[in-house]
């Protein structure tokens, strides 16, 4: 294990740990463990980005429907069951 691993491994363990916390811990300099916890930190900005924009562009793709189709649909159902209801009264549906 390297000391860019053994850094990343500490920051993961310990999020809000300063970078001279994180350069004690894991014996290597100030500046290094600094660079590196700053680019785990874009990776992570990165990350979020995209899930971020992921998750705007599906939204955008899902169907909603309208009160009005709402209300709809769900006269619909209503229907389907009442005539299913009295079709198995009159005896000409079977389930």
């Amino acid at each position: 294990m390297n000391k860019a691993d053994k850094i990343r491994a500490y920051v993961s363990k310990h999020p809000n740990a300063k970078p001279k916390e994180v350069a004690k811990a894991t014996k290597s300099s100030y500046g290094y463990a600094y660079k590196i916890m700053r680019e785990e930190e874009e990776k992570l900005a990165l990350k979020e980005a995209v899930r971020q924009h992921v998750e705007e562009i599906t939204s955008t793709l899902r169907p909603t429907r309208t009160p009005l189709q709402q209300c709809v649909r769900n006269t619909k159902a209503w229907w389907k069951r009442l005539v299913k209801k009295f079709m198995r009264l009159a005896g000409l549906y079977e389930k």
